[in-house]
């Protein structure tokens, strides 16, 4: 653990914390469950978190859509000054760690190349993973047992 950790309260655990949230959108999974953060460095109340994604090529969009929610996560907690979020081994790193560092929009970071809302997108994800999710557990209630009839009577 970094001396500076003793003088702000800013712990690694705490940043681990608060991006154990952040998904990968195909994967629907946590970019620290699937071992994606490369590094956390904590400076006094500035914070950088490195990640790296499985392949070089992943698409730009969803590289983006995950630094940017890294940022926003980590900024939530109490006391930083700053954080910097740098993608690593990725064919446009330096594209979208600029532009989430500098607070641009992904069509702003790619002004030639974008075109995507990228909040259109992080929603049509954020639903097929609760579908899959949903189809994953009346699977495993079917295997357990329950009749069709019951399954369609449930109500939350």
């Amino acid at each position: 653990m970094p001396s500076s950790d003793v003088f702000t309260g800013i712990t690694e655990a705490m940043v681990y914390t608060a991006i154990a949230d952040v998904l990968d959108p195909e994967l629907d999974e946590s970019l620290v469950k699937l071992g994606f953060i490369d590094s956390v460095q904590i400076n006094d109340r500035d914070i950088i978190v490195a990640f790296k994604l499985p392949t070089y090529w992943c698409a730009p969009n969803f590289a983006y859509l995950m630094a940017a929610d890294l940022r926003n996560r980590v900024q939530t907690i109490p006391g930083v000054r700053s954080v910097r979020i740098l993608l690593l081994d990725h064919c446009t790193d330096e594209e979208v760690s600029t532009g989430v560092n500098t607070g641009k929009s992904f069509t702003e970071a790619f002004p030639d190349e974008a075109e995507d809302n990228l909040e259109e997108l992080r929603l049509i994800f954020l639903r097929k993973g609760f579908l899959v999710r949903q189809d994953t557990l009346l699977r495993q209630l079917q295997k357990a047992g329950v009749d069709e009839a019951t399954l369609l009577s449930l109500r939350v």
